[in-house]
């Protein structure tokens, strides 16, 4: 299933390469770092509290989500430990008979209605990171201004 897009950050991906070409191991963890502590204080706490007013699976869904540091930057994870934390999420096409180590069910029902994988998807972590992506990008942006300054001291 295809995911919505991810959010664009002028200058980041040639702050990555020009880490990576000259081997700022340092620099690399920065970038990571600021990634990780927006997810933490913005898109974590956020979805959290979005999937607090839709219910219970929402709720479990959500204590699943944490940032984390990947080659890229930051992330958050999703799902661990709970099998059901993408249908709390997406929802599910309801009603539709399925067959299952159960038998044949109509089911999938404990879930909302499906979402899709657009700009509107989601229940509570991707409306949370719709929602705040300006805020997402001032927060990495003064995050990584120190490392920017350095990376290409020739654009200020």
């Amino acid at each position: 299933a295809a995911v919505p897009e991810r959010i664009y950050l002028p200058g980041y991906d040639d702050l990555r390469k020009v880490l990576k070409e000259v081997g700022d191991i340092e620099g690399s963890k920065e970038l990571k770092a600021a990634g990780h502590a927006v997810a933490s204080e913005i898109v974590v706490p956020g979805a959290q509290a979005r999937a607090a007013g839709l219910g219970a699976l929402e709720q479990k869904a959500a204590a699943t989500l944490k940032a984390a540091r990947i080659d890229t930057g930051g992330a958050v994870r999703f799902g661990a430990g709970f099998a059901a934390a993408f249908g709390a999420e997406f929802g599910a096409a309801r009603n539709q008979r399925r067959n299952t180590s159960r038998g044949l069910v109509a089911g999938w029902n404990q879930f909302q209605p499906w979402r899709g994988s657009g700009p509107d998807a989601g229940y509570f972590l991707w409306p949370t990171i719709h929602a705040e992506t300006a805020r997402i990008v001032e927060a990495i942006g003064e995050h990584l201004a120190p490392l920017f300054k350095r990376a290409f001291p020739e654009r200020g």
